[in-house]
């Protein structure tokens, strides 16, 4: 059920100073103008029926798959916020980590995924097919999703589903990158 989100909520005013080049933010400090310590801020683009069902509080994990390590493998930690962007379009809402969990996988790794997180990732069997190829997933449970109303427009030219805006300072790379 989505939350109050005022921790994620006043995180958005980091994304300002934050933001990498390529990504234009517009319009959030006049909604948020308190700084967000040490917070990762983090950007997720997200497609339907993905987004509406995090938005409605019915998808509690996400699930991010690469065949690389690739953020946000690795690079997101409990407490970190996350902007919700949906695909083509503005920010529509945030939530925060509330557990970042990382798994290298080969089938049996991935049954066993599905089988124990798969009713809050709500994806249909096709997905989990789709999936037999990746080598590396984060699942993000998070909680306090908020709206965020109207939409944030931003200008992101590029095909990465996930920007880190803002590293988390306790956030550790693998030892290989």
């Amino acid at each position: 059920m989505p939350g109050t989100g005022s921790t994620c909520m006043e995180s958005l005013a980091a994304i300002l100073a934050a933001a990498p080049q390529g990504i234009d933010v517009i319009g959030l400090s006049s909604l948020f103008g308190k700084s967000t310590g040490n917070i990762g801020i983090h950007l997720a683009i997200l497609v339907e029926p993905y987004l509406s069902y995090i938005m409605d509080g019915t998808k509690t994990i996400e699930s991010r798959f690469s065949k690389n390590k690739v953020a946000p493998y690795k690079r997101v930690k409990k407490g970190d916020a996350i902007l919700l962007k949906r695909s083509g379009g503005p920010i529509i809402g945030c939530c925060e980590v509330a557990e970042a969990m990382f798994f290298q996988i080969d089938p049996g790794v991935l049954l066993a995924l599905k089988e124990e997180h798969g009713r809050q990732i709500r994806a249909p069997d096709e997905f989990w097919k789709e999936k037999e190829s990746s080598s590396y997933v984060t699942l993000l449970k998070i909680r306090d999703v908020t709206p965020v109303s109207p939409g944030i427009a931003i200008s992101k030219n590029d095909q990465r589903g996930w920007i880190v805006l803002r590293s988390n300072p306790g956030a550790t790379l693998d030892a290989a990158w």
